[in-house]
């Protein structure tokens, strides 16, 4: 019993602190108490701890603690309120919808002019990935991957991670421990993100898959976008390309392969107007010297 423990213990320091882990409940590593609160309270060094490890009396344990992200401003948050999809956005997420429940690979090509909700219908085809208990991965070109867009998706999904190289080594580092341990659903990141050790993979999204940025020119050479699809055939998952101009070799796997599917989205959200274009004639500009 307790109290039998403590009359074997002579040393006053060790009784201390003995007393305190009682007071504290702490029988179990969920329950236990720093190390420097202990030491602290009971006015003593390393030692009588160490001893009483020694006798089995006490149990030491370690914790690690994940360096987290920045925190973002109150000002830059998104207000996230319930979005109602258009017709057009209904239709390209059934079609989604319905490739994630075959539980077969697929790549759907979501050709939407700008505007008009691509984000919203990724998120919503993560949300039925997540709830079948699979994860997702979605790579972003590194100049748009914002505060606002991190946290659109973060305000959506509990668990998620994110890797770009704005992050320090510590918070690279943190966030990859995260995702090795299971701890995220969802990775949000640059095109090195989509090689995350995410278990159990349903679905990858590459937003504007025309973008350049995705290929990397140093070694080890590689395209994201298709490195993405061919993880995704891999794991008998789902890909997503989203582009308001895609690039021509995935319009043309999408005339002649099987596994791809083109949806187009060709109205902005709301019945927005398109925005107005004009033509300039750069003959009749006034030419600027040293500058503008």
């Amino acid at each position: 019993s307790d109290k039998q423990i403590l009359e074997q213990i002579k040393s006053q320091k060790q009784k201390k602190i003995v007393t305190l882990l009682q007071s504290r409940d702490s029988y179990n590593p969920g329950s236990a108490v720093e190390l420097q609160q202990v030491l602290t309270q009971v006015q003593c060094t390393k030692a009588p701890v160490k001893k009483l490890a020694e006798k089995q009396v006490i149990k030491t344990a370690e914790k690690t603690i994940l360096k987290s992200l920045p925190v973002i401003p109150d000002r830059m948050l998104v207000n996230t309120k319930t979005i109602t999809l258009n017709e057009d956005q209904k239709k390209a997420l059934d079609h989604i919808n319905k490739q994630i429940k075959s539980r077969r690979f697929g790549v759907t090509l979501l050709h939407g002019v700008t505007d008009s909700g691509k984000t919203e219908i990724y998120i919503r085809a993560i949300e039925a990935v997540t709830r079948q208990g699979k994860s997702a991965i979605v790579l972003l070109p590194e100049i748009a991957l914002t505060a606002q867009t991190v946290q659109r998706f973060g305000s959506r999904f509990a668990n998620f991670a994110v890797m770009h190289s704005a992050l320090t080594a510590s918070q690279r580092n943190a966030q990859w421990q995260k995702i090795k341990a299971g701890k995220a659903d969802v990775v949000i990141g640059a095109r090195s993100a989509v090689f995350a050790p995410l278990p159990n993979l349903g679905l990858i999204v590459i937003d504007e898959e025309h973008e350049p940025s995705y290929k990397q020119d140093t070694a080890p050479r590689y395209h994201g976008r298709d490195v993405a699809i061919k993880r995704a055939q891999l794991s008998e998952a789902h890909c997503i390309l989203g582009s308001a101009t895609p690039s021509l070799e995935m319009l043309l796997n999408c005339r002649n392969k099987e596994y791809f599917n083109l949806i187009e989205l060709p109205k902005r959200v709301m019945d927005l107007p398109a925005p107005e274009m004009k033509l300039v004639d750069l003959k009749q500009q006034q030419p600027t010297q040293k500058g503008v």
